[in-house]
């Protein structure tokens, strides 16, 4: 049975199952799973309205990022604010090879995120032991002043990829602070790594 990835309300996570998986598929955000379609979820014209093919950079389309609230809000969610897919651009099916789970926090409550972020963390723990973990602290390439931080733990292995980040932006900058929780395929994570090589 998938386990379901998500935050609840009152600052709660669980899972459906405490079992262990090496599968990043075997995994859920609300209900959608890497190597789903996404027109098990949205039609084809939602999924274009609402598509952006320049999240991660304008010179390389190989993948395409799916937001289900902008520009238009398609679907609410009882756990997540809005949540990104992304998927090979030229592919018809839209099989789904990441998928991040959103909730935003008002600058005076990060302590919140950052709590949360420590239960998902023995969560993660427990669920992806056989993959390699990471912590990075570091500032936000959106604030150059360096004020904004980014709190980040990876889980990685050839099965895929996990992660949670606080993102704690400073006042200035227009961004809303919060919390990401993000699975994706081997596929989506080796393109993102070599695009930030290139830049």
């Amino acid at each position: 049975m998938k386990k379901i990835i998500a935050v609840f309300l009152m600052l709660l996570f669980s899972f459906q199952s405490t079992t262990k998986a090496d599968d990043i598929r075997d995994f859920e955000i609300e209900g959608m799973s890497i190597g789903d379609s996404l027109l098990d979820y949205f039609t084809k014209e939602e999924i274009s309205k609402n598509t952006n093919k320049e999240t991660n950079t304008k010179n390389d389309h190989e993948f395409s990022a799916f937001f289900t609230d902008f520009p238009i809000n398609l679907k609410t969610y009882e756990v997540y604010d809005y949540l990104r897919v992304e998927y090979l651009t030229n592919d018809k099916n839209f099989t789904i090879h990441g998928i991040t789970g959103m909730k935003d926090y008002k600058r005076e409550n990060i302590q919140e995120c950052y709590d949360l972020q420590k239960k998902i963390e023995k969560e993660f723990d427990k669920q992806f032991s056989s993959f390699k973990k990471r912590k990075k602290s570091f500032p936000s390439m959106y604030d150059e002043t360096g004020k904004s931080k980014i709190t980040a733990i990876y889980y990685e292995s050839k099965f895929g990829y996990a992660e949670t980040s606080c993102y704690h932006f400073s006042n200035h900058v227009n961004y809303p602070s919060g919390i990401d929780i993000s699975i994706s395929s081997a596929n989506l994570r080796e393109w993102l790594i070599n695009l930030r090589r290139d830049n």
